[in-house]
């Protein structure tokens, strides 16, 4: 699996905004640039992807930033786990691709 992929699983939007927000205050901008920029670079990519087919954007957010599971993920989105599968396993390949 990539980096890109594997750096995702380990966001969880709402901690790093917190980190953030707390690193502000110490004085060490360069994290916080750090940071930020990571962040925005993977919501765009994931937006980019959200632009090729929103349901793949949405089962990567669902799954790796959420951390809910593929049956979760089906209920949510009123499709199958099995299309669920389908959708990620293209969704990461996609990802990937434009972050290139």
């Amino acid at each position: 699996m990539s980096v890109a992929i594997e750096r995702l699983k380990e966001y969880k939007w709402k901690d790093i905004r917190k980190r953030i927000l707390l690193l502000k205050h110490s004085t060490d901008d360069s994290e916080v640039q750090d940071l930020t920029l990571e962040l925005q670079l993977i919501d765009t990519a994931l937006n980019g992807l959200g632009s090729i087919r929103f349901e793949y954007e949405q089962v990567l957010r669902l799954s790796y930033i959420e951390k809910l599971q593929v049956d979760d993920i089906a209920q949510r989105l009123f499709v199958s786990p099995r299309t669920v599968k389908r959708w990620k396993k293209t969704a990461v390949q996609e990802f990937v691709r434009l972050l290139k």
